[in-house]
């Protein structure tokens, strides 16, 4: 028996790989490799194979398939452990966790905790029990012990006990030779294992030489292994350090030189980006590879529920049980049918709403619609009550709705993957539902409503396993994942404080006092601090998979102006390379000009669209050419608002003005005219009943009592309303507008009044804003249009108080209006205009505060 330590980087595993060679070239049935998990198992397998062995698979296998292949009782899978606690929680209704009840986060907790504690071989007997939060978490421990006994099965420990004593009784059945590398530390049951295999085959055991691995270390020795040392020294890669604006920005620079790499002659497989953060960081290396054209393989699986095609059967079952609420509905209309974004905005306007028949009248004859009627065939569901595995049978006959794409000769190796996805997806589906009908006890009748609640948290929790075996991609991996690789570039990414050292909290349910008790009898649990003394290795073994070029970086700011702190693992390294960015904030591929539309024919068009304007118009262009482009150019239509936002500042602000301008030509009562046009708008945009509504209802109608009982600013007798302009500006461009409110002064002169709704500070603000041209236009217009001399232009703002700012005399202002301004307000537009039909396009606003009221900052890709 051989225990081979050493420090991350030391080649245990490459010496380990030459004498399993040696040792299948003599005896291709005596020789067996255990790894941790199957993705290194079959990294293995295809590192040896590329060196021209041929031996049986089985050959290298994992620790889970050797105590599998030793018959024990199976072990409760991670997602019925927890359906068996939210059971035991459920039936306990346990004082100590009724505050948080029904929270995921809670039983989540649970089942790490219980899997950890029997993992080590502690059952919920032996528990210190001294507090009531023991006492709670040791009932829920025992209940979890009960329902895999009633199931026939065990907890992971036992499981692992049940394969040592098997193993040691029956023997392996063949293997005289066994290496087990990769283990960063091994459990008690699990040296149960290897003390059993040992007595059947010579065992050779690799452990890394660091403070939490000295138990399993001295536990080895004590069974009497005897200990060998690697040396193996490797000249040190090249490091480079860089830090980005952004966890974006970070993983875009990360593409950037695996790219580089890859121009300059260097195979993807022989990169790996080593991630310690995966939520946080493998959406953005996703896009980043992606957007670069470079192929990656994640070695990550994502819950079973999560896939696209999974997404529809979960969102048409959720929107039955909903009462087909429309909202649920349509999340799963979008998914299922093509061609349904005029629908989209129908529904999403009349929301909120229930049932079929509504949907259906909207829908008509078309692939919804079609749909549509296929749900109300399964509406009947709702009021029955099946076995388990009847409703397991039932769902799983949903997946004819996904639809999964039929292969083809031709496709390329990511289409491949996604037929695979598919077809994995709708196979591992089938699974769930039959592990969630066997976790009831048989013989029940249950509702649909019961059984789907099971099903979700099996999908929630089973992850889902698709095929990859393409060779030339880069490699995304945990840091746990990373300890049997070596690879000429390495990249770390993510090195910033608390999240890699990441910072280990107290476990809440079963806290680092219990632990000790546990300890002190003979235990191997660790405790919070424990957990964080383990990150300084992790970060060892991160580095040290590099062979040539090591690149380390992190974001300087987490993406909501916070500056992060950079990991103190840094320190001792070359200095950091910064990388800033130039141009602005807006993301676009390195060397790539600013956005122009460049074409003849598309020009045309776009002078053609814009040979009339309007102020406002040329004001978007001015705060945003990007946002003028969608939204007047393409005239981008924005999702319908949700019920609650539908009477939103632009609605509030045309009531106002409706009301004021038939107020003063109708001479009807200000109460009844606004009901009225109150009542329309809310007709006209679906806007629901409720608290929201009639809090907007009576602010509208006390802003406008307030307007007319002070007195001040009011119309005249002579007073025009809905005035509107049109005058030729330049050669082909013609503006136009509709003053609110024109004025006449006692000498013949024009006063131009324009009502606002807006929060009382804006107005003052609007006038001085560079951008600002509907004063000058508006002015302008009047003079060209109506022959007549403007002396003044001013904002009337209504909203919580009255308030009054302009240029020139009038409503009490006494002030002029000069040419100068006009002058330069025109210069503007015509500058503006000129722009737009030049084709300019550019995410670039005035003021990045806008951006978060804008309709398409999802698209623009402006940081």
């Amino acid at each position: 028996m051989l225990l081979l330590t050493g420090p991350a980087g030391s080649g245990k595993t490459t010496a380990v790989l030459q004498e399993f060679r040696s040792a299948l070239a003599e005896d291709p049935a005596g020789a067996l490799l255990v790894v941790p998990t199957a993705t290194m198992a079959e990294h293995l397998r295809n590192r040896l194979a590329r060196d021209g062995l041929v031996f049986r698979p089985g050959a290298v296998t994992t620790f889970s398939k050797l105590v599998g292949r030793s018959g024990a009782r199976p072990a409760l899978s991670p997602w019925g452990l927890l359906l068996a606690v939210e059971r035991a929680l459920e039936r306990l209704d346990l004082a100590e966790y009724r505050a948080v009840a029904g929270s995921p986060g809670l039983s989540a907790s649970l089942v790490q905790t219980i899997s950890e504690l029997s993992a080590a071989g502690c059952g919920s007997a032996v528990l210190p029990a001294s507090t009531g939060l023991e006492k709670a978490f040791m009932a829920v421990f025992a209940a979890v012990e009960q329902e895999a006994a009633e199931r026939g099965c065990l907890l992971p420990g036992e499981r692992t006990r049940e394969a040592a004593a098997r193993l040691k009784q029956a023997g392996l059945g063949g293997p005289k030779k066994v290496w087990m590398d990769g283990f960063l530390s091994l459990t008690d049951p699990e040296l149960a294992v290897v003390e059993a295999v040992a007595g059947q085959a010579e065992l050779t055991v690799t452990l890394p030489l660091y403070e939490p691995t000295a138990a399993t270390r001295h536990a080895l020795l004590a069974m009497g292994f005897r200990e060998r040392r690697s040396v193996r020294v490797r000249p040190e890669p090249r490091v480079e350090v860089f830090s980005a604006a952004t966890r974006e920005r970070e993983t875009a620079e990360i593409a950037r030189r695996v790219a580089e790499e890859a121009r300059n002659g260097r195979p993807f497989r022989e990169i790996g980006i080593v991630v310690r953060s995966s939520d946080a960081y493998l959406p953005a290396l996703r896009a980043a590879l992606e957007r670069s054209g470079i192929p990656a393989r994640f070695y990550f699986s994502p819950p079973l529920a999560r896939h696209g095609t999974l997404q529809l059967l979960l969102r048409v079952v959720e929107a039955m049980l909903a009462g087909w609420d429309w909202e649920q509905t349509l999340a799963a209309l979008r998914l299922a049918a093509e061609d349904t974004d005029w629908i989209d905005f129908e529904v999403r306007k009349r929301l909120p709403g229930r049932g079929l028949e509504g949907l259906k009248a909207l829908a008509g004859q078309g692939p919804a619609g079609r749909l549509i009627e296929w749900l109300e065939a399964v509406d009947g569901w709702r009021g029955l009550k099946l076995p388990p595995e009847g409703w397991a049978d039932r769902i799983g006959k949903l997946a004819g709705m996904a639809h999964p794409l039929r292969p083809r000769e031709g496709a390329d190796h990511e289409t491949a993957l996604l037929w695979r996805g598919q077809a994995a997806a709708v196979e591992q589906f089938a699974g769930a539902l039959e592990e969630a009908a066997g976790s009831f006890p048989e013989g029940r009748k249950i509702p649909l409503a019961e059984f789907w609640q099971a099903a979700k948290t099996v999908l929630a929790t089973a992850p889902l396993l698709v095929p990859d075996h393409r060779r030339n991609v880069a490699h995304v991996m945990s840091v746990y994942e990373a300890r049997q690789w070596e690879l000429p570039v390495i990249f770390v990414c993510g090195l910033v404080e608390k999240q890699f050292p990441r910072h280990h909290f107290e476990d809440p349910v079963f806290p680092d006092a219990s632990r000790q008790v546990l300890q002190a009898s003979g235990f191997r649990v660790r405790t919070s601090r424990e957990k964080e003394s383990e990150e300084a290795f992790l970060f060892e073994l991160a580095r040290t998979r590099a062979v040539a070029r090591l690149v380390m970086s992190y974001p300087r700011s987490d993406g909501r102006d916070t500056e992060t702190l950079p990991s103190f693992f840094l320190s001792g390294f070359p200095p950091e390379e910064t990388i800033r960015e130039e141009g602005g904030a807006w993301v676009r591929r390195a060397g790539a000009a600013a956005p122009q539309i460049g074409d003849p024919g598309l020009l045309a068009l776009v002078g053609e669209r814009h040979a009339a304007m309007r102020p406002t118009g040329l004001e978007t262009f001015l705060q945003c050419p990007y946002r003028f482009f969608a939204r007047e150019t393409l005239r981008l239509e924005p999702p319908p608002p949700r019920p609650r936002e539908r009477l939103d500042p632009r609605m509030q602000g045309s009531i106002v003005h409706k009301v004021l301008a038939r107020f003063q030509r109708e001479g009807q009562s200000l109460e009844s005219l606004f009901e009225r046009v109150f009542e329309e708008a809310c007709r006209e945009v679906w806007a629901p009943p409720g608290y929201r509504t009639e809090s907007l209802r009576l602010q509208l109608l006390g802003d406008l009592r307030r307007f007319l009982a002070e007195g001040r600013w009011l119309p005249g007798p002579e007073s025009d309303f809905e005035r509107a302009f049109e005058w030729q500006a330049a050669p082909g461009l013609l503006l136009r507008g509709r003053i609110d409110r024109l004025d006449r002064t006692p000498g013949g002169e024009a006063v131009v009044v324009d009502y606002k709704y807006w929060r009382p500070g804006r107005v003052k603000e609007v006038k001085e804003d560079p951008a600002a041209l509907q004063g000058p236009l508006y002015a302008l217009g009047c003079r060209n249009t109506l022959g007549l001399e403007v002396a003044g232009v001013f904002y009337i703002s209504l909203k919580k108080e009255t308030k009054c700012a302009g240029w020139g005399w009038g409503l009490g202002f006494d002030g002029e209006l000069s040419e100068e301004w006009l002058r330069e307000g025109l210069e503007k537009a015509l500058r503006a205009a000129g722009e737009i039909r030049a084709g300019r396009i550019e995410p670039r606003p005035s003021d990045p505060e806008i951006c978060g009221s804008c309709e398409f900052r999802d698209v623009c890709r402006y940081e």
